[in-house]
């Protein structure tokens, strides 16, 4: 099932003698409750998916050329692009958790669960889908639904009666990007079981830092979160939390930041870390440098 956004409208009728007036205000009232399912529907419409995937690939593994060729089209007509792409000489900035150094980690976007399933589940990639598993192994795959700005104001009106923590910036200096403008992701995964400590303290001192480096939530995880698992294993009550930065230097200079340092522990005291890493984007003219590789190979 998924996540369901629920936006509740609450219209103040007004006490009137006059009928017709009445009349008006119940119209108007059930315009605004139509007018709010319509926009539940729209948002819900909107909510990209992501397909959360890890292989193992170790040094000199088979070609994947035939893979990539059948599957990737298939990918682009159901509306997928790639955020992530694995391969063996992936580079990770390991910071908390285990991670297998042979296996390589993917993510990948579509418009929404629906379209991600559709693709997945279709004829056409089922029938190419061995030209990978064939090749590599596993370890694991999943579809996750991503993070919205009103995640963001339903958690805010949710703790609102909470004391917050002092926002502190930190002065994150000019980032100079390299000619491909690059991205960066951090990566984590904590074990978050049911009736978990709270995270109220590590969200308010944490998130104002992560907004300073450039940073924002793709994908954020909590002990509801909903995967659907497809390939490989996942790890009980672990959940996934994807965020992007402008470049890796923006990245590191978040995470390896004193102010961050010092309130780390509001999130380590209360849930432990399945893994934690941080991996550069994928960008379009990493294509052109595998097609003119796979030219300089056929030549």
């Amino acid at each position: 099932m998924r996540n369901i956004i629920t936006l509740v409208v609450v219209t103040g009728m007004l006490l009137s003698c006059d009928k017709k007036n009445t009349e008006l205000e119940e119209k108007a009232t059930k315009n605004d409750v139509k007018a709010a399912n319509n926009f539940d529907e729209v948002t819900q419409n909107k909510r990209p998916a992501y397909l959360i995937a890890s292989s193992f690939m170790p040094e000199g593994h088979g070609s994947l050329d035939a893979y990539y060729h059948a599957a990737h089209p298939l990918l682009e007509a159901a509306g997928g692009e790639t955020i992530i792409t694995g391969h063996s000489k992936q580079e990770r900035e390991h910071f908390e958790g285990e991670w297998n150094d042979q296996a390589a980690f993917m993510v990948f976007k579509f418009p929404s669960m629906e379209a991600l399933l559709g693709f997945l589940e279709s004829e056409e990639y089922q029938k190419v889908r061995h030209l990978r598993t064939n090749v590599i192994p596993t370890n694991f795959t999943f579809a996750v639904e991503g993070f919205l700005p009103i995640d963001v104001e339903r958690y805010l009106d949710e703790n609102k009666d909470k004391s917050a923590a002092k926002k502190v910036a930190i002065k994150v200096e000019n980032t100079i990007l390299d000619d491909d403008q690059r991205p960066a992701y951090l990566v984590a995964s904590s074990f978050m079981p049911e009736g978990h400590g709270s995270l109220d303290a590590y969200y308010h001192a944490a998130h104002p830092l992560l907004e300073a480096a450039g940073g924002e939530t793709i994908i954020g995880g909590h002990t509801d979160q909903i995967k659907y698992h497809l390939e490989g294993k996942w790890k009980e009550q672990a959940a996934f939390t994807l965020f992007k930065f402008p470049s890796m230097k923006s990245l590191l200079s978040f995470w390896k930041s004193e102010e961050y340092q010092k309130v780390k522990h509001l999130r380590t005291d209360v849930i432990a870390s399945n893994f934690t890493f941080a991996t550069e984007g994928f960008m379009p003219i990493d294509v052109e440098r595998y097609l003119d590789e796979m030219n300089k190979e056929v030549e």
